[in-house]
């Protein structure tokens, strides 16, 4: 797929070269706000980021918002799915960053699990709108003290999907 993106202030035109009489400008249907600071910006929070990118692709048929997906994807990295990535470091002494992203909004359960089976710690529940995150885990269980040597897992329940994953806390 071949676009084409052309700005004229406040009108952005995506010219889809497969289609070629498929064109998407932003006049037909959204208006950057009166507080706008730049082109794209349609949250008025002075920044282009992912909500404007989803606030552009619902104003658009299944055929434009699959098209605008795809472009996501390909150049500001939009994730194709739910994913877990591996913590850092592994194995970890004291710390660790998970790194998780979501392809679309959804509530988010990330958890850790001792070898057992047991929850020992809660980390992330509540709802996000797509994107990555990164969340730090301190080694702790869910009444603050320190948990012992071993393998633990990290378990993302999101958009219907489960991905798990082993670290190695070592002290």
């Amino acid at each position: 797929m071949s676009v084409s993106v052309s700005t004229d202030g406040s009108d952005v035109t995506l010219n889809f070269s497969d289609l070629p009489d498929q064109r998407i400008t932003t006049n037909e249907v959204i208006r950057l706000g009166p507080g706008a600071s730049m082109v794209g910006d349609f949250d008025s929070n002075g920044s282009v980021d992912f909500l404007d990118f989803f606030m552009f692709a619902d104003a658009f048929g299944s055929d434009g918002r699959a098209k605008l997906f795809a472009l996501a994807e390909e150049m500001i990295g939009l994730p194709r799915a739910v994913s877990l990535a591996q913590n850092y470091p592994n194995p970890f002494n004291s710390a660790t960053t998970i790194e998780y992203a979501l392809r679309s909004a959804s509530g988010v359960l990330l958890e850790v699990y001792d070898l057992g089976g047991q929850r020992v710690r809660k980390l992330v529940d509540h709802y996000h709108d797509g994107g990555r995150y990164t969340v730090s885990w301190d080694a702790l269980d869910k009444a603050g003290k320190p948990l012992s040597s071993g393998v633990y897992l990290m378990r993302l329940q999101a958009l219907d999907r489960v991905e798990t994953r082993k670290m190695m806390l070592m002290k």
